[in-house]
């Protein structure tokens, strides 16, 4: 991935995370002006009021949702706790064993062993 991909997707997750918390204002402003309003015309007997009443309820879900989602999308990994990539290990680009196994008293042959068994069965290759 180049730099310039890396921009251009790092400046599109800031905009979704923009336009998440964005969205809960609005759903904020929007539970304002239905819940109140379907109360007052539920206790006065309209059946419009209920449909108010529910709409704002569904206004509460996804302002919740949008705020959770915005918050989870910021929220980085405390020091020392891990992280998404923890206990990831990318695959070494040489798969021969390294110097650091040299006085260990493991023979780097045994790898050989592991990685391609004899063709005839059981085992590894005969050296």
């Amino acid at each position: 991935m180049t730099l310039m991909q890396r921009l251009e997707a790092q400046g599109k997750y800031q905009r979704t995370t923009a336009l998440l918390f964005v969205g809960g204002v609005a759903g904020l402003a929007a539970i304002w002006l239905t819940g109140p309003i379907g109360i007052i015309e539920v206790t006065r007997g309209n059946a419009l009021g209920w449909v108010l009443v529910i709409l704002g309820s569904v206004f509460a879900v996804a302002t919740v949702a949008c705020f959770v989602a915005a918050a989870r999308r910021l929220a980085r990994p405390a020091p020392g706790k891990p992280s998404a990539e923890f206990g990831v290990v990318p695959p070494s680009p040489n798969p021969r064993p390294s110097v650091a196994w040299t006085g260990t008293g493991m023979d780097p042959r045994a790898f050989d062993m592991l990685r391609d068994p004899a063709p005839g069965g059981s085992g590894g290759s005969q050296r």
